[in-house]
């Protein structure tokens, strides 16, 4: 399991864990298999917001990814299997892209097309971790 603690760093103030019901429920709700290391984040955390690099990264609870992807209709515009579990604390969404693989993207929420998605990993902890030391920054959403 990913050490979060360490990859996210004390910018990141954390919610309680999520339980793993909470997480089978939401997979349920979604109708898909979340990737392993995202359904990892959320037992380790229920979401939250921080410094992380040099972007703002707010991740959203259990709770919010089912409200905020029917809210914005992330699953009606993007299709079955691209899931909003975040932003910037503005206007780009965090994504994970599980309709072909699996990739972690960033969209923005008024132009939800996909002409503007733009993939920045290959999943959750490779973005994070790129993130983390740079690799992707606020010029790269």
């Amino acid at each position: 399991m990913t050490d979060f603690t360490a990859l996210l760093g004390a910018g990141f103030r954390r919610n309680a864990p999520s339980t793993l019901a909470a997480v089978a429920n939401l997979e349920t709700t979604l109708g898909l298999s979340l990737p392993l290391d995202y359904r990892d984040f959320l037992v380790w955390a229920d979401g939250r917001e921080g410094d992380v690099g040099d972007l703002y990264l707010s991740m959203w609870t259990v709770e919010q990814v089912v409200e905020l992807n029917t809210l914005y209709s992330i699953t009606t515009r993007m299709g079955q299997g691209f899931v909003g579990i975040g932003t910037d604390g503005g206007d780009y969404c965090f994504a994970l892209d599980l309709r072909s693989g699996e990739r972690f993207v960033v969209v923005p929420l008024g132009a939800l097309a996909e002409d503007e998605v733009k993939a920045l990993a290959s999943d959750l902890v490779d973005g994070l971790t790129r993130i983390r030391d740079g690799y992707i920054t606020g010029n790269d959403l």
